[in-house]
């Protein structure tokens, strides 16, 4: 929750680097180990993560090149040290606090010799009462010595993975994976090794370091309920604790709280009960004719996201003591669960309005959360990790997504990520970090994932972007489907009471607005169910391996489902060595984790393009194959939206250089698929596929009113001859999906190979969509040069490229080399002969000259 620094009052001081406080770290001293051969104190960066602070000092090389991720996994087997010194002249009045906002993970604390307790959950914020344990005074004097000293946790989960299973409680015989360290300490599960990312598990003080000066009261723990709402009045209860200081005798405190908008200022006030220590206040406000908050594509993109800013103010005497700032959204969202003639149903309802979800899935940004790993000491490594979240989310909005789903193996993410979802009007769906395990969930567990919980619900339940909270990841079909093997299932499913009983009721109480689910996929007897609840789509990639038959699945809300490709090659030329760049070298191989095997992941790219043999062939091949797969995948469920209420696939981002199921890779540059899902997720989309000999056509569309014009299809040779074409009148209802239209193709084999079908939409209203598709495998297509032409104009970081093509060009490519990043507004396209196309390029960095970007920019055809 973000607060003002400079009200009166209550005092804060952040003991970051370069804030308050100056830090170094060393490897904790081990017996029977010669000193020499162990690391002594060395300059630390608060906030961070021992592997940063190792890398600017040169300890360890970079984990993200080549194979160095196994270099650098002695880390994680040794404990760490950190100590920060700051200077305190004087105390101000009042209670102090020590205010950790995250500490990876477990850590034991002392302040000035004396210990202040121990902690072990990365995902919550510790605080600690240290008024009598500071010193204070000029010089010296008031110096302060803080250390934190990080213990293994991956010796520690192993240690308590033995303890629970030597005390007599229910267990399994322990996995690698599904039964392991990590089930035992609460800290992000990804950090331990996926099928996407690195065993980098880490520690260090990963958030803010503050201290805290109470003089009278604060605000703690605040919550807004819409309790009505239509288009004429809203009504508004805000709460509040307030926790006044016990040492103060009783002040006569006000709660007062201001909700700003376009049409106005509301305000309100109300006493603050008399009482105890802690205490809640609350008051309600009206909101005349209330701008309501709209997801991204229900209403204008000026008008999506629109909330209040909401200023908390808590005075004594007419004096503001403490301030909060947040963003109220006014709107109301429901789960709809209704038994239909398909079973029952999984829909969101955003005030009133059925949405049809068009997501993702995402991961941390990067291996280390909230920070980009830097070999330069100087940057910002938390600076430059917000300005790669807001160009993920800007890219999300701008490719249509309405919903993301943060991953359960991750983390409750940084209060930046939600406001930024604010804003750009994408709900998330948040799962509660546990995934792919079992988990401890009674006793001590039990008690930690309470506190955890409460802790994270407090956090995010004031922003309007939050849709949904749910158990888990993949935690309930894991035990139904016998991941572990049949023979080595427990006697009960370790973790139910988690997802079934304590979260559930944590939400019941500090959230009770917001929809709760116990796991994802969840649904009926089978959790992974066609039928009802959500459903994971792994079958594919998993199983029957080539992505059609994504056209064979009849879930009601799939919520993961995707194909991996290459990151794209800036990426690889910056974190590989130039002997390592080829398409099956080690460090290549090493950077897939799918667990696919190579060569069989290879094959899945070879059932329809080229089988890759240069690295140039590997990304651009693996990408394009993803994209057909998504858009496959995408639009078959769309089709299906009288039964399927959305799609969330797998995954919008990466967090290092992978081969992975990513659209944006690692250093941001969007691959073949993010374009591909930006049209599939476009409000409205012609949908043309083949079945057998039959050439399909339908519209998807997703406006609150019926659509009306004329579908023309035709199949021409790359030429541009019309060999084929039909037209259609089309009528399709509001917020559905209709076929309009379906022909044999009275064409041979070998014409085929040289022909393509293009559809084309105008509305009555001046609606306009089309689509093109090959009439067989891209690899059989016949190949020639399309004469492409282009011509660049614009200055500094805004171009525009006109391109021609004489033939039919496909899967145009368009990429800046030497490692500059730009962004294209489409890409991976294909061109109709004689077709002109316009894309723009908005650079990153600094302004550049025309020569300079006609050196940087390449083009290539299929």
């Amino acid at each position: 929750m973000p607060f003002s620094e400079t009200v009166v009052g209550v005092h804060r001081r952040s003991l970051a680097t370069g804030a308050g406080a100056v830090w170094r770290f060393r490897e904790v001293p081990r017996q029977n180990i010669s000193p020499s051969s162990q690391l002594d104190w060395m300059p630390a960066s608060v906030p961070g993560f021992v592997h940063l602070d190792l890398l600017r000092q040169k300890a360890i090389p970079h984990p993200y090149t080549d194979l160095q991720e196994r270099s650098v996994q002695w880390v994680d087997e040794r404990d760490w040290e950190y100590e920060g010194v700051f200077y305190l002249e004087s105390l101000p009045d009042g209670m102090a606090y020590l205010c950790f906002e995250g500490l990876d993970t477990v850590a034991e604390i002392e302040l000035n010799g004396q210990p202040l307790g121990a902690v072990d959950n990365m995902f919550s914020p510790h605080e600690f009462e240290v008024r009598e344990l500071l010193t204070c005074g000029t010089g010296e004097i008031g110096r302060n010595v803080l250390r934190v000293r990080f213990y293994s946790a991956l010796r520690v989960g192993r240690e308590r993975l033995r303890a629970w299973g030597e005390s007599g409680n229910v267990t399994l015989p322990e996995h690698w994976f599904l039964w392991g360290p990590r089930a035992f300490v609460r800290k992000a599960q990804y950090m331990f090794g996926w099928d996407w990312g690195p065993e980098l598990v880490s520690c260090g003080i990963w958030k803010d370091v503050r201290l805290l000066f109470v003089p009278i009261a604060r605000l703690l723990h605040l919550q807004y309920q819409v309790l009505s709402l239509s288009e004429e009045r809203a009504v508004v209860r805000f709460r509040a604790e307030v926790e006044r200081n016990p040492q103060q005798s009783p002040h006569s405190l006000t709660l007062k709280v201001k909700m700003i908008g376009k049409n106005g200022t509301i305000v309100g006030q109300t006493e603050v009960p008399s009482g105890p220590r802690y205490v809640q206040a609350s008051l309600d406000l009206t909101v005349e004719n209330p701008q309501l908050w709209w997801p991204n594509g229900c209403v204008d993109e000026r008008e999506r996201g629109t909330s209040y800013r909401t200023e908390w103010m808590l005075e004594c005497d007419g004096q503001t003591v403490d301030v909060a700032c947040c963003q109220t959204g006014l709107r109301k969202i429901e789960l709809v669960r209704q038994s239909d003639e398909y079973g029952e149903s999984f829909e969101f309802l955003i005030n009133g309005r059925k949405l049809f979800v068009k997501g993702a899935n995402w991961i941390p940004a990067s291996s280390f959360p909230e920070h980009l790993p830097s070999v330069n000491s100087s940057a910002k490594s938390n600076k430059v990790y917000s300005d790669k979240v807001y160009n993920l989310l800007r890219q999300a909005a701008d490719a249509g997504v309405n919903m993301l789903r943060v991953w359960g193996g991750g983390l409750y993410e940084s209060e930046q990520f939600y406001s930024l979802c604010d804003q750009f009007g994408i709900l998330v769906w948040q799962d509660f970090p546990y995934a792919c395990s079992y988990y401890p969930d009674t006793g001590e567990y039990e008690v930690k994932a309470i506190a955890e919980a409460r802790a994270a619900v407090r956090r995010l339940r004031l922003h309007p972007s939050l849709a949904l909270w749910c158990g888990n990841n993949e935690n309930q079909q894991m035990h139904h489907d016998g991941w572990v093997g049949r023979s080595n299932l427990p006697v009960r499913f370790l973790g139910d009471r988690l997802y079934e009983e304590i979260l559930p009721k944590i939400v019941a109480e500090e959230d009770p607005d917001r929809p709760y689910w116990p796991g994802s996929p969840y649904g009926g007897e089978n959790p992974n169910s066609e039928e009802m609840g959500d459903r994971h789509n792994w079958n594919v990639w998993h199983g029957a391996g080539d992505w059609v038959h994504y056209r064979e699945d009849k879930g009601r809300f799939i919520s993961e489902f995707g194909f991996a490709s290459s990151c794209s090659l800036t990426c690889w030329e910056r974190w590989l060595s130039s002997e390592m760049r080829w398409a099956h070298s080690p460090a290549v191989r090493w950077h897939d984790k799918t667990r696919k095997g190579y060569e069989t992941y290879l094959g899945l790219i070879a059932l329809h393009f080229p089988y890759p043999r240069q690295l140039e062939e590997l990304v651009y091949y693996s990408q394009l194959n993803q994209a057909e797969a998504l858009r496959c995948g995408i639009e078959h469920w769309r089709r299906s939206k009288q039964r399927c209420r959305g799609t969330l696939f797998w995954q919008w981002n990466d967090c290092w250089p992978v081969q992975s199921w990513s659209v944006i890779d690692y250093e941001g540059v969007p691959k073949a698929a993010y374009y591909a899902i930006k049209r599939a997720y476009a409000p409205l989309v012609i949908s043309l596929f083949l079945e057998d000999n039959v050439l399909v056509a339908w519209i998807v569309q997703d406006s609150a009113k019926p659509l009306q014009g004329v579908l023309n299809v035709q199949v021409c040779d790359f030429w541009g001859q019309v060999l084929l074409q039909r037209s259609y009148k089309a009528q399709v209802a509001a917020d559905s999906a209709m076929e309009v239209g379906r022909f044999a193709l009275d064409l041979s084999a070998a014409a085929r190979r040289e022909s393509f079908a293009w559809g084309y939409f105008e509305g009555t209203d001046g609606e306009h969509s089309e689509a093109l598709i090959l009439l067989c495998e891209p690899k059989d297509i016949v190949r020639a040069d399309p004469g492409l032409e282009w011509e660049l104009a614009g200055s500094d970081n805004l171009w525009t490229l006109a391109l021609r093509s004489q033939r039919f060009a496909p899967y145009v490519w368009l990429r800046l080399g030497n490692g500059a990043h730009g962004r294209f507004s489409d890409n991976f396209f294909c061109l109709r002969p004689g077709e002109q196309k316009q894309v723009s390029l908005e650079l990153e960095g600094v302004p550049v000259s025309e020569e300079v970007i006609r050196q940087l920019l390449h083009i290539r055809t299929f």
